[in-house]
């Protein structure tokens, strides 16, 4: 009669599935890190270059608008402003459409006040703003 001996070691003939598990995951983290992702994009209106070209800068001086942290909040052109509503009423006053402006904003302004500001231009379709920025000091640091 013929027994089958039994084998106390394991290797002779199971199959071991820690080395293909290895693999296994080896594979799926380069399949992962080589897969194309979605790109992440906003679309600009960008002008073409036969508009880029037939633009002319306007050359007259902007209007600056400015913003403080710590009352009169609002100014124009070095007028400072004590209330919102008189700053709005001298700004649709001082500024159309095509005047060019820029923003001056201290750093330590709400921004809130900032937001309300970009609202109100944004209203009033103005849109030819510029923002003026400093470098910040390297003693404040």
């Amino acid at each position: 009669m013929i027994k089958s001996s039994t084998c106390s070691d394991p290797s002779s003939g199971a199959i071991e599935l820690t080395p293909l598990i290895d693999i296994v995951f080896i594979v799926v983290v380069f399949l992962l890190a080589t897969s194309n992702a979605p790109v992440m994009q906003i679309d600009v209106d960008l002008p073409s270059d036969q508009q880029g070209l037939s633009v002319v800068a306007d050359a007259s001086e902007p209007v600056v608008i400015g913003l403080k942290d710590s009352p009169p909040r609002w100014w124009i052109d070095a007028q400072s402003f004590a209330t919102y509503t008189e700053f709005e009423s001298q700004l649709l006053a001082h500024v159309t459409s095509t005047t060019p402006t820029q923003l001056a904003i201290d750093r330590e302004v709400p921004s809130e006040h900032l937001i309300q500001l970009i609202s109100l231009l944004q209203h009033h379709q103005i849109s030819n703003v510029g923002l003026l920025m400093s470098p910040q000091n390297s003693d404040s640091e």
